[in-house]
């Protein structure tokens, strides 16, 4: 049962960083005035800073050993759900009300904001950071 729960987790974290990342990312490929060298090269930096993001992580698994600082993670992170949800849930509104925008509001902005909601969240990265810890 523990190992379920575990594995469900780690899927859930996954799921976060692909569910705000594909609605960033929707937003400007799927947009008809980005250009296609634009859309290869927005796909492949985004790709490029999750990798090195994962590989990071990986590095810290690898070279340190978390466990022996659990105590110090856990009292540093004690109110990261609640920002989490908080930062979660304002992402999924705001990339809602860009995916929701008409066309022409889309020419007159700026695809900045959407940079915003591909760059990975760091409370997430600290969750998958842990569970990966505790593998």
């Amino acid at each position: 049962m523990l190992k379920q729960l575990w594995v469900t987790g780690i899927l859930v974290a996954f799921s976060v960083f692909g569910i705000k990342v594909g609605m960033g990312l929707g937003s400007l490929i799927y947009n008809r005035t980005t250009q296609g060298k634009k859309k290869f090269f927005l796909f492949f930096g985004t790709s490029l800073i999750y990798f090195i993001l994962f590989c990071t992580l990986y590095f810290c698994i690898t070279r340190f050993n978390l466990l022996n600082y659990l105590d110090r993670i856990m009292s540093m992170i004690q109110y990261g759900m609640l920002l989490h949800l908080a930062v979660a849930l304002g992402l999924l509104f705001w990339g809602t009300g860009l995916l929701l925008q008409n066309p022409a509001e889309k020419k007159n902005r700026l695809p900045g904001s959407v940079l915003l909601l591909i760059l990975p969240c760091p409370v997430c990265a600290t969750v998958i950071l842990l569970n990966l810890t505790l593998a």
